[in-house]
């Protein structure tokens, strides 16, 4: 794709010469430099229909043997579902408690699944989680095809004063690896994904919480799976990156989409980062996109963009330490002063107060996943790193020091696919709950890894984890929110 030179930027930047790497990656709790031995790749996800409450059937039959479950409250952290398991999906649902630092069991959901995601609603349904649908079924991705089975695409309200679960129906379209989005005007933007065709899709449909109905918009001006959806100060949404088609072909393209017209626009500017004339395009997905708030620092409002992979070739790639801004005024992308020290895919970035940007554990290397009894091969490791983004000086700062390249452990647990969620009042304020993910035991050439029940906090004044109550169950690819 030609690259497309970016305008000139109002804000002064000083850019950073550097190299882009392929991506993608692997988990394990330690690196294998054994990336140069392999010769091929096949990454398989598969979540079949066994689970710890596999119906709804078994859902009633649970409560009505309880009863009542417990109720969380405002300020508590909720996770939903999830993967115990590469053959194990799982139906249950638990709050963390700041002040205990414990967990509780409230309702399970309906169904088991993984890969589902939570968003407050507003008006008319105040307080309550709308729930898109959960991955129940085969996400293969061999040699650079990617082939996902979708058969699930309900949408389910979870009402935490219940607590229970309440039916909203079915998206449009079946959609994995999507995104939900809320809107200043209280509806949910839902994009892109893998469509019941195992294709990523450019469709994209609106959920009304008024009257619970979803409803078609615009299509996106690409097909994007594993993108991301950034709601700008503006009100509009930037949707970047992703998987484009079943080649699982990476994309450095971008577009906005505008919710009082409900059209999707294609930026003129790709993604890139300034290394040589012309710049190197930034293909990614499996990426984060984090909206810049530093209270009028010259980036304030922009997006970083970080990490990713890029597709996959006959020679393994890495995931990458990639970072990109995206500028909203401008409309166009610019390389911030620094990169990440580690190169990072499923990872986590969270926005903390005062406007910088923590980015925690992720997939480093490249991963066989199975079915069976070898739910994982391992050729690098999952990450126990994480860095800060100043968006002052736009650079990266490794939690706990590092080298030039490579971050020093820093968190209590190795982990990715987990959640991670800054608490916004009470006496942790400002910190970031980290919880569940995949995680593994030390790998050489191959290793397994597993879901984790782990918890862990980030104290952004120590600048330190410290470990916290862990899950009542191992997940991965879960739901999490905080009850404002």
């Amino acid at each position: 794709m030609p690259m497309n030179a970016n305008p000139p930027r109002s804000k002064t930047h000083h850019l950073l010469v550097m190299s882009m790497v392929a991506l993608f990656t692997a988990m394990t709790l330690t690196r294998c430099k054994c990336l140069s031995d392999l010769v091929g790749l096949k990454l398989q996800y598969q979540v079949e229909f066994a689970s710890e409450v596999p119906a709804a059937a078994d859902s009633s039959a649970l409560l009505a043997k309880h009863k009542t479950f417990a109720k969380p409250l405002p300020g508590d952290v909720v996770v939903f579902g999830g993967a115990k398991a590469f053959t194990k999906t799982i139906a249950n649902a638990e709050f963390y408690n700041p002040l205990t630092q414990k967990w509780t069991a409230t309702a399970p959901l309906p169904a088991a699944g993984a890969g589902s995601l939570a968003t407050e609603l507003g008006i008319p349904l105040a307080g309550q989680i709308f729930l898109g649908q959960d991955v129940v079924g085969k996400i293969t991705i061999p040699h650079g095809k990617l082939t996902i089975n979708v058969t699930a695409n309900n949408a389910e309200l979870f009402n935490p004063s219940g607590p229970s679960f309440g039916s909203l129906g079915q998206f449009i379209d079946p959609r994995a690896g999507y995104t939900q989005t809320l809107l200043p005007n209280g509806m949910v933007l839902i994009t892109g994904g893998i469509d019941a065709s195992r294709a990523p899709t450019n469709t994209a449909e609106i959920f009304d919480p008024a009257t619970s109905t979803f409803t078609a918009t615009g299509n996106m001006t690409m097909p994007r799976a594993l993108h991301t959806a950034t709601l700008l100060n503006d009100g509009t949404v930037l949707i970047a990156g992703g998987v484009t088609d079943t080649a699982n072909d990476t994309t450095d393209t971008a577009e906005i989409y505008d919710p009082t017209a409900g059209t999707f626009t294609a930026l003129l500017a790709t993604m890139s980062i300034t290394v040589n004339n012309p710049p190197t395009s930034v293909n990614v997905a499996g990426h984060t996109a984090t909206l810049i708030s530093c209270g009028g620092c010259a980036i304030d409002g922009d997006v970083l963009i970080a990490g990713g992979y890029e597709g996959f070739a006959s020679t393994p790639s890495t995931s990458g330490n990639t970072a990109v801004l995206y500028d909203s005024a401008l409309q166009s992308f610019i390389t911030p002063t620094g990169q990440m020290t580690d190169s990072r895919t499923f990872h986590t970035a969270t926005a903390l107060p005062g406007g910088k940007v923590l980015l925690a554990g992720g997939i480093y290397g490249q991963a066989e996943i199975g079915s069976g009894s070898a739910a994982f091969g391992i050729f690098g490791g999952v990450l126990n790193s994480a860095e800060i983004f100043d968006p002052a000086t736009e650079t990266f700062t490794c939690v706990n020091g590092g080298s030039t390249t490579a971050c020093n452990k820093s968190m209590v647990n190795s982990r990715a696919g987990h959640s991670a969620i800054v608490f916004t009042s009470g006496s942790i304020a400002g910190e970031v709950l980290l919880a569940g993910g995949m995680g593994g035991k030390t790998a050489t050439t191959r290793g397994h890894a597993s879901a984790l029940k782990t918890a862990e906090l980030y104290d952004p004044v120590a600048n330190k984890f410290t470990t916290t109550g862990s899950m009542l169950s191992a997940r991965s690819a879960f739901a999490a929110i905080l009850l404002q």
